[in-house]
């Protein structure tokens, strides 16, 4: 009889997380796609991260589904995406793995605007625990003492595109 309400509770908790990847699929769909950008954001961009590193792609859902898994990230965790697009990935890690808290760093202000649109709009309660902040994610100030990432356990960067100074600085922030 244990197991048969062991069971039940599964299946409860199976449905609660497929309503909840429904909604994370339609907070996906919303948040626009980030990939056009001002020559001026492109520029910056390229200054702070190198030659090609304007260029843009995104973890797709089942990806970060994936990656979160091999991260185990779960409650508890503050996680962390440097160079955060339209902010998917961090609102997938709440609402996915139940993250205590997740931040999105950006450098583009326009995908920067997309992701915080994207969470305003969202009814989803994750959202308090969720935060967007458009800057360089090497910066001094997001890594200090009272800084946004201070408190970060997980960070996940996609930095194929990134140059070796920028991930030089990323390291030397991390460590």
């Amino acid at each position: 009889r244990g197991w048969q309400s062991c069971r039940g509770w599964m299946q409860v908790r199976r449905e609660a997380r497929a309503a909840e990847l429904v909604r994370l699929k339609a907070i996906h769909a919303a948040a626009g796609k980030g990939f056009v950008t001002t020559d001026a954001e492109n520029a910056a961009i390229r200054l702070v991260g190198g030659a090609r590193s304007d260029q843009y792609g995104e973890i797709t859902p089942k990806g970060f589904s994936e990656l979160g898994r091999r991260l185990e990230l779960a409650c508890g965790d503050v996680f962390a995406d440097l160079g955060s697009g339209t902010g998917r990935s961090v609102v997938q890690s709440v609402i996915e793995f139940d993250c205590s808290r997740a931040l999105g760093i950006e450098l583009a202000a326009s995908r920067h605007a997309v992701a915080v649109r994207g969470l305003e709009e969202d009814q989803v309660e994750a959202r308090t625990r969720v935060s967007f902040v458009c800057g360089d994610l090497a910066g001094k100030e997001l890594w200090s003492s009272g800084g946004a990432l201070e408190a970060v356990t997980v960070v996940w960067t996609c930095s194929l595109l990134f140059s070796d100074e920028l991930m030089a600085r990323l390291a030397r922030r991390i460590s």
